[in-house]
């Protein structure tokens, strides 16, 4: 049953948690068991005060109009929708040729010293790279979980790589999550990360890579974006269900049940692996 995010309905008697029913509140989402449990989950595992994310799934969010709500203890990080993606049952498809979320960036800091992306996707990409949740000015000083056509990273047939081992350029971190399998017609999660010692990527958990090669602080711009990069126009064609950045480093473990227990709250019916 779904339930409308009203008081008489949302009422602590129900069991759900405080912060997400304010999310309902706000964003108009009706999904609200799910994102209940989600959040839950997110404050078990240690994470909800580093973290901030943006449900979109139309019922685990707004679904109409421009505004794409944030949910994290990290701070309110609302979205502005450009160029029209569409709210959907499974989440906010991306045309690949000029739409993207937009949003301050919750990690601008120049002291910063770690931080982790995190993304559940559906990609149709077919042609060029896209970026899902990235940002940056240039080329060196972007970070991102990146999306590549034809089925694999830039070169070779590993189904996750990092694009840049990771390094420092002034107060800008290089460092990409790089991966494969871009028009597989399938839901994906991707992840990057890194902290004063090391970075890794993975997809769906399965690969992990690391380098030990590593930058210790992100990109000082002020804003961030789902969908697309600064610049380069590297816009993501397909759909994404859910969108996360942190100011720690997620560990394998934390990662993999950040995945779980998305599968399990707001993912239940997309078919994730």
């Amino acid at each position: 049953m779904i339930l409308a995010p009203t008081l008489s309905l949302n009422t602590p008697a129900r069991g759900y948690d405080a912060d997400a029913t304010a999310f309902a509140a706000a964003s108009g989402a009706t999904d609200v068991a799910a994102l209940s449990a989600f959040v839950k989950g997110v404050k078990e595992l240690g994470l909800w005060e580093s973290m901030v994310c943006w449900p979109l799934r139309s019922e685990q969010n707004a679904g109409t109009g421009t505004t794409a709500y944030s949910l994290g203890g990290l701070g309110s990080y609302d979205g502005s929708a450009v160029g029209g993606p569409a709210w959907t049952a499974d989440g906010l498809t991306f045309d690949g040729s000029d739409d993207y979320i937009t949003f301050d960036n919750p990690l601008q800091s120049a002291a910063l010293s770690a931080y982790s992306l995190f993304a559940i996707f559906d990609s149709d990409q077919t042609t060029n790279r896209a970026v899902i949740g990235s940002q940056g000015t240039s080329a060196t000083t972007t970070a991102g979980i990146q999306m590549n056509a034809g089925g694999s990273p830039f070169a070779g047939s590993v189904a996750t790589t990092l694009y840049h081992d990771a390094s420092t350029d002034g107060n800008s971190l290089r460092a990409f999550s790089s991966i494969g399998n871009g028009n597989t017609g399938a839901w994906q999660m991707g992840f990057c990360g890194a902290d004063s010692s090391e970075m890794s990527a993975s997809n769906d958990n399965v690969s992990r890579v690391v380098s030990s090669s590593a930058a210790t602080s992100w990109n000082n711009n002020n804003s961030a974006r789902i969908g697309a990069r600064l610049i380069n126009s590297y816009y993501f064609n397909g759909t994404i269900a859910l969108g996360l950045m942190a100011d720690t480093y997620f560990s394998e473990a934390q990662t993999a049940a950040l995945y779980t227990l998305y599968k399990q709250t707001l993912g239940t019916g997309l078919g994730l692996p």
